[in-house]
């Protein structure tokens, strides 16, 4: 049986003060549900092939939270999961929210 290719995902997370706007951070809950859902379907593939999994935050900057990572690297991928359940808005205003630096870390993480 022939094994599937690798899968190699950055996960990039807004975490600006707009996260809010509809108040009690339901916007930032939905991307955190929505990224650790992803995650536990990575995991429950189950493959032989090595997928891996990264996080990159952003608001006015950008922050590589977790380079790619295997389950052989973070079993059950609780580093991660963790790194996504802990993540917070970002509070402070005036700022601008900055599109284009997180998408360049992300694949910068991928190319490596």
């Amino acid at each position: 049986k022939a094994v599937p290719a690798a899968r190699d995902t950055i996960i990039v997370i807004d975490r600006s003060s707009s996260m809010n706007a509809l108040g009690n951070n339901r916007r930032m809950n939905d991307v955190k549900k929505a990224a650790l859902d992803y995650v536990n379907t990575v995991l429950s593939l189950n493959n032989k092939s090595i997928d891996r999994v990264g996080l990159v935050q952003f608001a006015f900057d950008s922050q590589l939270v977790r380079g790619l990572a295997s389950t052989q690297d973070d079993p059950s991928f609780t580093r991660l999961k963790s790194s996504i359940q802990n993540m917070t808005i970002y509070d402070a205003q005036g700022w601008n929210t900055n599109y284009g630096a997180p998408l360049k870390v992300a694949l910068d993480e991928i190319e490596r």
